[in-house]
Protein backbone atom coordinates (compact mmCIF):
# COMPACT_ATOMS: atom_id res chain seq x y z
CA UNK A 1 0.00 0.00 0.00
CA UNK A 2 1.30 3.48 -0.78
CA UNK A 3 -0.40 6.44 0.53
CA UNK A 4 0.14 9.51 -1.48
CA UNK A 5 0.85 9.39 -5.33
CA UNK A 6 1.40 6.74 -7.89
CA UNK A 7 4.38 4.18 -7.67
CA UNK A 8 4.89 3.89 -11.46
CA UNK A 9 7.15 0.72 -10.82
CA UNK A 10 4.00 -1.17 -10.01
CA UNK A 11 2.35 -0.65 -13.67
CA UNK A 12 4.13 -3.00 -16.30
CA UNK A 13 4.94 -0.85 -19.40
CA UNK A 14 2.68 -2.07 -21.49
CA UNK A 15 -0.28 -0.79 -19.55
CA UNK A 16 -1.77 1.80 -18.34
CA UNK A 17 -4.04 3.55 -15.40
CA UNK A 18 -7.79 3.96 -16.17
CA UNK A 19 -9.63 6.23 -14.47
CA UNK A 20 -13.67 5.38 -13.91
CA UNK A 21 -16.06 8.62 -13.04
CA UNK A 22 -17.64 7.79 -8.99
CA UNK A 23 -21.27 6.97 -9.45
CA UNK A 24 -22.69 6.75 -5.97
CA UNK A 25 -21.53 8.81 -2.69
CA UNK A 26 -20.43 8.19 -0.08
CA UNK A 27 -18.42 4.86 -2.06
CA UNK A 28 -16.17 4.29 -4.11
CA UNK A 29 -18.39 2.93 -6.80
CA UNK A 30 -18.52 2.51 -10.36
CA UNK A 31 -21.09 1.89 -12.63
CA UNK A 32 -20.63 -1.85 -13.87
CA UNK A 33 -21.37 -3.02 -17.37
CA UNK A 34 -20.80 -6.45 -17.51
CA UNK A 35 -19.95 -9.99 -15.36
CA UNK A 36 -18.58 -12.44 -17.87
CA UNK A 37 -17.74 -16.10 -16.68
CA UNK A 38 -16.24 -17.45 -20.27
CA UNK A 39 -18.45 -16.08 -22.45
CA UNK A 40 -22.08 -15.67 -20.50
CA UNK A 41 -22.90 -12.56 -19.03
CA UNK A 42 -24.42 -13.48 -15.25
CA UNK A 43 -25.05 -9.95 -14.36
CA UNK A 44 -28.44 -9.25 -13.82
CA UNK A 45 -30.77 -5.97 -14.02
CA UNK A 46 -30.94 -4.87 -10.51
CA UNK A 47 -26.83 -4.50 -10.33
CA UNK A 48 -25.90 -0.76 -11.26
CA UNK A 49 -22.73 -0.21 -9.82
CA UNK A 50 -19.96 -1.63 -7.97
CA UNK A 51 -18.01 -0.85 -4.99
CA UNK A 52 -14.39 -0.88 -4.97
CA UNK A 53 -13.76 -1.57 -1.48
CA UNK A 54 -10.09 -3.06 0.23
CA UNK A 55 -12.14 -3.65 3.70
CA UNK A 56 -13.97 -6.51 1.99
CA UNK A 57 -12.07 -10.23 1.32
CA UNK A 58 -14.52 -11.87 -1.33
CA UNK A 59 -16.35 -10.17 -4.65
CA UNK A 60 -19.59 -9.82 -3.16
CA UNK A 61 -22.37 -9.37 -5.86
CA UNK A 62 -26.56 -9.83 -5.56
CA UNK A 63 -27.14 -13.64 -4.60
CA UNK A 64 -29.40 -14.37 -8.14
CA UNK A 65 -26.24 -13.14 -9.81
CA UNK A 66 -24.19 -15.15 -7.62
CA UNK A 67 -25.86 -18.45 -8.34
CA UNK A 68 -25.50 -18.20 -12.23
CA UNK A 69 -22.05 -17.56 -11.58
CA UNK A 70 -21.76 -20.48 -9.49
CA UNK A 71 -23.34 -22.67 -11.55
CA UNK A 72 -21.83 -21.64 -14.65
CA UNK A 73 -18.08 -22.47 -12.76
CA UNK A 74 -19.96 -25.96 -12.07
CA UNK A 75 -20.93 -26.76 -15.52
CA UNK A 76 -17.23 -26.18 -16.88
CA UNK A 77 -15.82 -28.18 -13.69
CA UNK A 78 -17.95 -30.65 -14.55
CA UNK A 79 -17.93 -31.80 -10.86
CA UNK A 80 -20.88 -31.52 -8.20
CA UNK A 81 -20.47 -28.17 -5.88
CA UNK A 82 -21.05 -28.41 -2.11
CA UNK A 83 -22.34 -25.83 0.22
CA UNK A 84 -20.03 -25.24 2.73
CA UNK A 85 -21.33 -23.58 6.21
CA UNK A 86 -19.49 -22.63 9.35
CA UNK A 87 -20.02 -24.17 12.89
CA UNK A 88 -23.49 -21.67 13.41
CA UNK A 89 -25.25 -22.70 10.08
CA UNK A 90 -24.01 -19.73 8.22
CA UNK A 91 -23.28 -20.54 4.48
CA UNK A 92 -19.90 -19.37 3.67
CA UNK A 93 -20.19 -20.79 0.20
CA UNK A 94 -19.58 -23.14 -2.60
CA UNK A 95 -16.70 -25.37 -3.74
CA UNK A 96 -15.36 -28.79 -3.87
CA UNK A 97 -14.51 -31.48 -1.27
CA UNK A 98 -12.14 -33.48 -3.38
CA UNK A 99 -9.04 -32.59 -4.18
CA UNK A 100 -8.49 -28.88 -6.61
CA UNK A 101 -6.07 -30.15 -8.95
CA UNK A 102 -8.95 -29.05 -11.52
CA UNK A 103 -8.84 -25.38 -10.97
CA UNK A 104 -6.83 -24.68 -13.70
CA UNK A 105 -9.18 -25.62 -15.90
CA UNK A 106 -12.26 -23.77 -14.78
CA UNK A 107 -13.19 -20.47 -16.76
CA UNK A 108 -11.43 -17.20 -16.48
CA UNK A 109 -14.23 -14.55 -14.85
CA UNK A 110 -13.91 -11.12 -16.43
CA UNK A 111 -15.60 -7.67 -15.66
CA UNK A 112 -16.70 -5.28 -17.67
CA UNK A 113 -16.93 -0.98 -16.08
CA UNK A 114 -17.55 0.26 -19.82
CA UNK A 115 -15.30 0.69 -22.70
CA UNK A 116 -13.45 -1.96 -24.05
CA UNK A 117 -11.53 -3.30 -21.60
CA UNK A 118 -11.83 -6.71 -19.62
CA UNK A 119 -10.72 -6.90 -16.02
CA UNK A 120 -9.96 -10.78 -16.06
CA UNK A 121 -9.62 -12.41 -12.80
CA UNK A 122 -8.07 -16.32 -13.33
CA UNK A 123 -9.55 -19.27 -11.77
CA UNK A 124 -6.44 -19.88 -9.13
CA UNK A 125 -7.29 -15.94 -8.18
CA UNK A 126 -10.83 -16.61 -7.54
CA UNK A 127 -10.60 -19.89 -5.51
CA UNK A 128 -9.16 -20.61 -2.11
CA UNK A 129 -7.43 -24.13 -1.55
CA UNK A 130 -7.68 -25.34 1.89
CA UNK A 131 -6.04 -28.97 2.61
CA UNK A 132 -8.54 -30.96 0.00
CA UNK A 133 -11.19 -28.31 -0.09
CA UNK A 134 -11.44 -25.51 -2.80
CA UNK A 135 -13.54 -22.30 -2.35
CA UNK A 136 -15.00 -20.20 -4.70
CA UNK A 137 -13.83 -16.88 -3.08
CA UNK A 138 -17.34 -14.97 -3.91
CA UNK A 139 -20.73 -14.68 -2.37
CA UNK A 140 -23.96 -13.78 -3.20
CA UNK A 141 -25.27 -11.36 -0.12
CA UNK A 142 -25.46 -7.81 -1.38
CA UNK A 143 -29.24 -6.79 -2.90
CA UNK A 144 -28.51 -4.28 -5.87
CA UNK A 145 -24.53 -4.03 -6.06
CA UNK A 146 -21.27 -5.86 -6.44
CA UNK A 147 -18.73 -5.22 -4.01
CA UNK A 148 -15.01 -5.58 -5.82
CA UNK A 149 -13.11 -6.93 -2.58
CA UNK A 150 -9.43 -8.68 -2.32
CA UNK A 151 -10.66 -11.41 -4.93
CA UNK A 152 -10.82 -8.65 -7.22
CA UNK A 153 -8.41 -6.48 -6.30
CA UNK A 154 -5.11 -8.31 -5.50
CA UNK A 155 -5.42 -8.41 -10.27
CA UNK A 156 -5.10 -4.99 -10.09
CA UNK A 157 -3.16 -1.82 -9.58
CA UNK A 158 -5.45 0.00 -7.64
CA UNK A 159 -5.82 3.82 -6.95
CA UNK A 160 -8.39 5.94 -5.36
CA UNK A 161 -7.90 9.73 -6.67
CA UNK A 162 -10.10 12.29 -4.69
CA UNK A 163 -9.26 14.71 -7.95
Amino acid sequence: MRLGGIDKAKIRSEERLQYFELTKSPYWSIEIKGFYVDDSNCLGPSALFAIVDSGTTLLSMPTDDYLKVVNTIRVHANKPLVRFVDHTGYEVGYGWDMHCDHIGNLPRVSISFGGSNLFEIAPDTYMAVYGEQCLIEMSGDSEHMYILGNTFMKNYYTVFDLE
